[in-house]
């Protein structure tokens, strides 16, 4: 069975992705009617496999919010929220390495 992409984000979350998604339609990264496409791809991506840091995306400079939200954009594959191509976000948490130690 295929699994099923979430879309489950908190209240915050989702207002900060309301914001990331206005930018980028003033900013020309997308187009008022994609919207909704973009809010849907950057909330698949955050709640399936890479979270991202959402409020630092919110005010990153042009360059890394671009670079972000175009390769999401582009590397997202829509039937499991997870992002292909090798692409990594820029604003993406830092992912634990396992069996890592400092020592």
């Amino acid at each position: 069975m295929a699994k099923i992409v979430s879309f489950k984000v908190t209240d915050l979350e989702r207002a900060i992705i309301t914001v990331i998604a206005h930018r980028a339609v003033l900013e020309g990264f997308c187009t008022k009617g994609n919207i909704l496409n973009l809010r849907m791809d950057i909330t698949a991506t955050h709640v399936n496999g890479c979270p991202l840091r959402l409020a630092d995306l919110a005010v990153a400079g042009q360059n890394n919010f671009g670079h972000d939200l175009l390769g999401i954009s582009r590397y997202l594959n829509r039937e499991t929220g997870q992002l292909g191509g090798h692409f990594h976000p820029r604003f993406s948490k830092p992912q634990e390495i396992v069996g890592y130690s400092h020592e």
